[in-house]
């Protein structure tokens, strides 16, 4: 997990280095920034900070 603050920059980083994007970041219902992206091999693989108290 990661800071709610980082979760944009780290997605738009891999995304920038040939990651697939498949859901951008967003605020989530449950407190936590969460973005998608998918692997060279096509798993996807979720990004997501702390959700707040």
């Amino acid at each position: 997990m990661v800071e709610p603050r980082t979760t944009t920059p780290i997605y738009a980083d891999l995304v920038a280095t040939g990651y697939r994007g498949q859901q951008p970041p967003y605020d989530a219902f449950w407190g936590a920034r969460y973005a998608v992206i998918e692997d060279p091999d096509g798993n996807a693989a979720g990004i997501m900070s702390p959700g707040r108290p």
